[in-house]
């Protein structure tokens, strides 16, 4: 049986007492995130064009896209450049109809950097959708082995603000605390943003498309 920690306690401070800091990233690489475009990408070419003219190692679709949209970014980014977790609103063979290795519960090695992806939301309807109960994002997450990065379709789980569909999954969390992850990216809000957790793993939010440079 999982602890899964009351809304009266943190559930980052909890995490951090017991796992203490996330380790630092020894190597260095170039990851192209691209996140819920839902069926939108034809409008933002250009801007798309621009992104990756960037360096980059490798290509993570975070999830929550359209036919159209892989179409679009095939054109593009190299199949074999190209992973991706699901998103809550895709479906379950979404990447299978274009050969696109899905990552979700596990692991790649790209240039030495470990990375591991999680997909889909928190289970907020009975829609057979890349959903998840806190329970199961916890028992799912336990089974993947340590990354450097971890890269997922929602967020972690950092304070209960009553919206479960966007407040995140607690499994996230305490996999980036137990396995000390110096890295965490994810799409779901549709904001580009980034805050340290209490841990000091780096979380970034992206949309619609970004390449970061992880050292």
């Amino acid at each position: 049986m999982f602890k899964l920690f009351s809304k009266k306690e943190s559930y980052e401070g909890e995490l951090y007492k017991k796992f203490g800091k996330a380790n630092k990233l020894n190597k260095s690489i170039s990851i192209l995130f691209i996140s819920d475009t839902h069926n939108a990408l034809y409008g933002q070419v250009r801007e798309f064009e621009n992104v990756i003219k960037e360096h980059y190692d490798v290509c993570i679709l975070l999830g929550d896209h359209s036919n159209s949209d892989i179409d679009i970014i095939l054109k593009y980014v190299p199949l074999e450049k190209i992973y991706g977790v699901l998103g809550n609103h895709d479906t379950f063979t979404l990447y299978e109809n274009y050969n696109i290795p899905n990552i979700h519960a596990k692991a790649i090695e790209v240039g030495g950097v470990m990375i591991g992806g999680f997909e889909g939301s928190f289970k907020y309807s009975s829609k057979e959708k890349p959903m998840h109960t806190h329970e199961e994002s916890i028992e799912i997450l336990s089974e993947l082995e340590p990354v450097d990065i971890l890269v997922t379709h929602d967020k972690a789980f950092l304070i209960d603000n009553n919206d479960p569909p966007h407040d995140g999954l607690k499994g996230i969390t305490n996999y980036l605390f137990e396995n000390k992850v110096p890295y965490h990216v994810h799409g779901h809000l549709h904001e580009n943003s980034e805050i340290k957790l209490l841990n000091k793993t780096m979380s970034y939010c992206i949309y619609p498309f970004k390449v970061i440079n992880f050292k």
